[in-house]
């Protein structure tokens, strides 16, 4: 079983049918700036801090899944859990 160094918890917004894509866009980018994660990169890892302005300039859902599938390709390169159910 793998040990994640990190966790970020979605699992209330990523598919909550109340909220709009733009509401859920700007909600997670939100969490994911201000998850331990994110910060513990931000001297050293811009490749992290671009895929997070990506997805906060994604104007669909399609623009959004290709920077989101990126950013579970570090997540899991960081050892971090993204909990989205």
């Amino acid at each position: 079983m793998p040990k994640w160094s990190y966790t970020v918890d979605l699992s209330n917004i990523f598919h909550d049918p109340d909220r709009s894509f733009t509401q859920k866009r700007d909600e997670i980018v939100k969490r994911l700036r201000e998850s331990l994660w994110y910060n513990s990169k931000m001297l050293h890892e811009t490749e992290l801090q671009d895929v997070v302005t990506a997805l906060s300039n994604s104007r669909d859902v399609e623009e959004f899944d290709e920077h989101w599938d990126y950013l579970y390709t570090l997540a899991d390169t960081d050892r971090c859990w993204i909990a989205t159910f």
